[in-house]
Formats: C-alpha cells, sequence, structure tokens
C-alpha cells in the first residue's frame, strides 16, 4: 500500500478531479449490501466571491480511489442532493449508485412509483428482467433464485425500486444498482476474496451480541392448488417460534423464504465495527477473517458495508460494519 491517497472523478466522461482536488475537504464512498444502494458525498469549500457553479442533478459520476495514483474503480453514482452551508461556505453533492433521477445517459429512475399486478408463478428472474430492461440497465441474478415463484403481488403506488427490496428481505438476497447493473443477487454468492485482519491492523474495533431479535424456529406455509391444501414447512428449533405471514405458491417458495428469515435471524445476532486505513479493496459481502482479538470477535465474518472516506487533513481511512458468517 503506497503513502499518498489519491482520487479521480470523472462526470459524464469529463475528468473533472484537479478541479475537485482544489476545492475539496473530502470525498467518501459507502458500500453496502443488504437493502441500502451504495451512496457518495463529496464536500466542497466554497468561496463567496467566486461561488462553486451548481452540478446537474442525474449527472453520472465515475469514482476511483486509491494510493500514488494507483486507482481502484469505486463505481458508477448519479447526483441526487446538493447541500448549500455556510459559514464557512460549503457545498456538499450526493448520490447514489440506484437512479433516483434520470440520468444523462437515458438510465430513468428506479423511484417512480406504479401501479400493477404481478401474475401469480412470476419468476424471480422475470420479474427482475423486466424491470431492469424497463430502466435501461443490464442484470445479474443468482442461480438459486431465478427459478422461484412467486405469488401474486400487487404494486400498488409502489416504486419498482421498493418493490425489490420488499422481495429482497423475504429471500435474503442484495438488491441493489450497481455500475449501471441492477444485482438480484443471494446473500453469500457473489464470491470474493477473504481480507485477512490482524488486532493490530486495526484502530477501534467494538463488537454487540444482541439476542433480542433472534429467531428460533421460522414457520412457512404453501398452498397445493391442486388438492386446495395447505403445507407446512418448519426450519430451526426451538423459540421464539416466527410464522411467516405471506402463503406461498410452492414447497420451493416456501422452504427459500423460511430459510431467508431464519440466515437474517442468526446473521445478526453478532454486530462488528471496526476503523482502520483506508483500502479501496475493501467492499461489501466480501469474508473477513479476523485473529488476534479475543473470543467471541476472532473468525469468520461478512463485510456488510464499508465507508471509504479520503479527508484533506486526516487521510484515507475506512470504516466496517460486519456481521458473522454463517455458512459453515
Amino acid at each position: 500500500m503506497g503513502l499518498k491517497p489519491c482520487f479521480q472523478v470523472v462526470a459524464n466522461g469529463s475528468d473533472i478531479s484537479q478541479t475537485i482536488f482544489r476545492l475539496f475537504e473530502s470525498i467518501s464512498i459507502t458500500d453496502k449490501t443488504g437493502i441500502e444502494s451504495d451512496t457518495f458525498e463529496i464536500s466542497l469549500i466554497d468561496d463567496p466571491a467566486q461561488p462553486i457553479a451548481m452540478p446537474a442533478r442525474g449527472a453520472e459520476l465515475q469514482i476511483s480511489m486509491g494510493y500514488d495514483d494507483v486507482l481502484q474503480p469505486m463505481g458508477m453514482f448519479v447526483v441526487d442532493e446538493i447541500e448549500l452551508s455556510g459559514p464557512p461556505e460549503k457545498m456538499i453533492i450526493r448520490g447514489h449508485a440506484a437512479v433516483q433521477v434520470e440520468s444523462n445517459e437515458g438510465k430513468t429512475s428506479l423511484q417512480s412509483q406504479k401501479n400493477r399486478t404481478w401474475p401469480k408463478d412470476t419468476t424471480i428472474s422475470a420479474a427482475v428482467m423486466k424491470i431492469a430492461s424497463e430502466h435501461n440497465l443490464t442484470y445479474m441474478i443468482s442461480d438459486t433464485l431465478k427459478n422461484v415463484k412467486l405469488p401474486q403481488l400487487a404494486q400498488s403506488d409502489e416504486s419498482d425500486l421498493s418493490f425489490l427490496m420488499r422481495l429482497a428481505k423475504r429471500y435474503d438476497a442484495i438488491c441493489k444498482p450497481a455500475n449501471g447493473k441492477l444485482l438480484f443477487v443471494k446473500r453469500g454468492e457473489i464470491k470474493l476474496d477473504t481480507i485477512e485482519l490482524t488486532r493490530y491492523q486495526v484502530g477501534r474495533w467494538s463488537m454487540t451480541r444482541s439476542s433480542r431479535d433472534s429467531t428460533g424456529t421460522v414457520i412457512a406455509y404453501w398452498h397445493e392448488k391442486a388438492k386446495a391444501k395447505k403445507h407446512e414447512i418448519k426450519l430451526g428449533d426451538g423459540e421464539p417460534v416466527r410464522r411467516l405471514r405471506h402463503h406461498y405458491p410452492d414447497e420451493k417458495s416456501a422452504q427459500a423464504a423460511a430459510q431467508a428469515a431464519l440466515d437474517e435471524s442468526k446473521r445478526n445476532e453478532d454486530k462488528l465495527s471496526l476503523e482502520l486505513p483506508g483500502d479501496p479493496t475493501f467492499s461489501a459481502e466480501s469474508p473477513l477473517a479476523l485473529s488476534g482479538f479475543r473470543d467471541g470477535i476472532d473468525g469468520e465474518w461478512i463485510i456488510d458495508s464499508v465507508t471509504h472516506t479520503i479527508n484533506k487533513s486526516i487521510g484515507f481511512s475506512a470504516s466496517i460494519e460486519g456481521v458473522k458468517d454463517i455458512s459453515e
């Protein structure tokens, strides 16, 4: 790893890095898993005598970070919020990897509300492909989720993004737009290199263990139409018991939903926080192997979110939030 933090910002194809560098206080990228989109924030020092021109909402920014001019692409983002404050005068530019507003490259908003009904037995693959094509996005779908059939679902005054997030939560998937692609993948199925960290590589750390929202047993129901019969799927053991409200069209869908609910509960019992020097290769969903800390912390984790920040006065830092790896 080098010594001098660096970054590059390309706006709609034009490199504006030098302009940003002269004015910036900090630039940060937050890479998240789960149901939240990746975000960026650039804080600039504004000159009241020569104010910074207001950036266009919908501008597409390609942002890279690294050390000593060795850059790692961090993704494509769309500007959707600008904050002005003072004194001292500042401009903060924010945006999402999700397409919040129509971009200059023709990608349309996933936040516009719609009314439609998804017929019973529509597969996850068919739903994701249709929404991606409507918004001029490519897509990636886990093989284990492609053929899962959905019950009849109503999208009533609900955005496509909200609808997909609802499905992702039900099936323990990651759903987010990233780099112009719509991802809908089962958690743990994105294969990334394991990041190994010792206690002495980390500035500050904490771990919280809570059983407040844990689940012992999950029960899901599916309906066999030909026999007009309701069946039960039970996963896990002990109390408390959680019964899923939705009835599923087949055994496979009910099994997937029950497993997703149980996995989410187990994963969220332990929460990890780390602060350490920046490394642009850290990314959400990466396996994390910790050693040299203590019992309860050493072992296998999954990065749930990571915030990369280059600050003009402090340098390059990373803040990691992690959950327990339950894949073993």
